[in-house]
């Protein structure tokens, strides 16, 4: 499972932040699902305008881009999942979901140990 609205999240994001952010704004919204070895994977990517990743880059989105940052940590509360971008300016960006490959019998067996 994933938390309500994530895909949404990153759509948005994909054309607000990439696409209209390309001096025609045109260009493509691209939305990926796959079972990688024990692994779902979410990916969400846009030919926009990119941007530079480094460590000063991120604090400055997780504060402007409130939605990343709250989707971000919901994920990773909701039994590991996690959020990851790769981005290069001028090319676009990538927006990956991985979520651990669980079975029925062990989501079922957690369900009742929570208490």
């Amino acid at each position: 499972m994933i938390p309500a609205f994530a895909i949404q999240t990153l759509v948005e994001n994909a054309v607000n932040h990439g696409v209209r952010q390309n001096k025609d704004g045109i260009g493509t919204v691209t939305i990926r699902t796959c079972l990688k070895g024990s692994e779902h994977i979410i990916e969400v990517g846009d030919d926009g305008a990119g941007f530079t990743e480094n460590a000063d880059r991120q604090e400055q989105d997780e504060h402007r881009h409130i939605g990343l940052s709250n989707l971000r940590e919901r994920l990773t509360l909701m039994c590991g999942r996690t959020l990851e971008t790769e981005s290069e300016p001028g090319k676009g960006t990538l927006a990956r979901i991985r979520i651990p490959v669980s079975t029925e019998k062990e989501d079922r067996s957690n369900e009742n140990t929570d208490s």
